[in-house]
């Protein structure tokens, strides 16, 4: 166990070692829905899928489709910022839902 650190002390742990606290909790409920007939019509060849930090957006080629998977959403928002269509509903999760940051 590590030492307890006094208050205000900055935490000096590797980023590996604090994100490994990080936990997710799924909600049946998707809090992000692509409108694919916007999506479709994207100017920016698919900004989303270069801006999720998580890479939830993947694009099928073979179909010309977009997908996103909210199970690891990171919660920051950068997809609906990012798309100049519109295409993005993003919204919070659920309360109890949704990523969960550990202090520390």
């Amino acid at each position: 166990m590590a030492p307890r650190r006094a208050e205000g002390e900055p935490v000096t742990e590797p980023l590996d070692v604090k994100l490994s606290r990080v936990v997710f909790q799924p909600d049946p409920e998707p809090h992000i829905v692509l409108d694919l007939g916007i999506c479709a019509r994207c100017r920016i060849e698919r900004v989303c899928t270069v801006v999720c930090p998580a890479g939830n957006y993947k694009h099928d080629g073979a179909a010309n489709r977009m997908s996103v998977s909210t199970d690891s959403c990171m919660e920051c928002g950068a997809c609906r910022i990012a798309c100049t269509e519109g295409a993005v509903t993003w919204r919070w999760p659920r309360g109890g839902f949704g990523v969960c940051y550990v202090r520390g």
